[in-house]
């Protein structure tokens, strides 16, 4: 058995006072809601058009108020190189479509009306749904020679996405000819 002993001082005490006053900080911050959160948190629930708008606003993107195009696809079981691709896109802004695989989705496209390049034909934001929940999106034009990107807003030009999209991605016109192409299976 061991027996511990001390004398209580004004020097100990303050030490303690300041040992406690740290952890009492160090749990405050770590329980959730127990810190100020400066930054908005994006809420992925997309059950309703008006909290697939909010998500697109909370990008910068200025949206027609109804989808220009809904449409019922499934996720491939097996990627090739075009939802590889894609993929990879996804994964870059907190995506990932591999737990989804062999899903039924919901695609949403939007009309964009405040893309700051402009365009001759229409920019559309896309937003993929599965059980009322954003796993997937993208801002792309479909002309000849199209763009597609995060959704991430850019900055004065596209330089910067137009050259991810040539090193990293096929063309927009083959992602949505990929995703039709499986939207029936």
């Amino acid at each position: 058995m061991f027996i511990f002993s001390t004398k209580v001082t004004r020097g100990k005490l303050l030490t303690l006072a300041l040992v406690c006053a740290c952890l009492a900080i160090v749990i405050i911050a770590s329980v959730p809601g127990g810190e100020v959160d400066t930054a908005k948190k994006i809420s992925l629930k997309a059950k309703t058009n008006e909290q697939r708008l909010e998500y697109l606003e909370s990008f910068g993107w200025t949206v027609e108020s109804e989808p220009t195009e809904t449409s019922e696809i499934v996720i491939p079981t097996q990627f090739d190189e075009t939802y590889e691709n894609y993929n990879t896109m996804q994964l870059s802004q907190g995506f990932d479509l591999v737990s989804y695989k062999g899903k039924k989705a919901t695609r949403y496209s939007y009309t964009v009306t405040n893309y700051p390049q402009s365009q001759e034909d229409p920019v559309y934001a896309t937003l993929i749904v599965i059980d009322g929940r954003i796993v997937a999106g993208d801002i792309a034009s479909t002309s000849l020679g199209g763009f597609m990107h995060s959704l991430v807003m850019p900055k004065d030009t596209v330089s910067e996405f137009e050259t991810v999209q040539d090193e990293l991605l096929p063309t927009a016109t083959e992602i949505l000819d990929g995703v039709i192409l499986n939207s029936g299976k």
